[in-house]
């Protein structure tokens, strides 16, 4: 289904004539689609346009830059490399009591005065151990990861 998607910034980055062969800096919000995007302006320019490579070089704050090929992980050095969820993902973190945690760890909500349209990961001594949502006054567990 159709979308609105938001780009803030369309550059030419290179252009070689004699293969009529473009290379595009884009900068979109999620969902949007970059074939239809060259698709599109090789429409508006009358030449058709295909796109032949795709480089994401920002996706959800994660940055090329900071990337890591797979062979260089290995058993030894892969903790070096794991990213907690609540660092990648906008969302609100809360601590729980003792007496929640017997209630989350089963699956069972708690009541709570927080609202919010984002997930909410749930923490206990420091550890994360629930995915949820809050719905009329409760805290409501999604996912459970203990």
């Amino acid at each position: 289904p159709e979308r609105t998607i938001f780009i803030s910034k369309i550059e030419l980055v290179e252009f070689n004539e004699e293969e009529q062969c473009a290379k595009i800096l884009i900068d979109c919000s999620k969902g949007t689609y970059i074939r239809s995007i060259v698709s599109d302006l090789g429409e508006m320019l009358n030449s058709g346009g295909v796109m032949t490579n795709l480089k994401r070089i920002n996706s959800s704050g994660f940055k090329i830059e900071n990337s890591i090929l797979p062979d260089k992980i290995n058993t030894d050095n892969v903790n070096a490399y794991l990213i907690s969820p609540n660092e990648v993902i906008d969302s609100l973190t809360i601590e729980i009591t003792e007496k929640e945690f017997r209630r989350i760890r089963f699956g069972n909500s708690i009541p709570t005065d927080i609202t919010s349209e984002k997930p909410i990961f749930i923490k206990y001594e420091d550890e994360i151990i629930a995915l949820a949502k809050t719905d009329k006054g409760l805290l409501i567990p999604q996912k459970v990861f203990i």
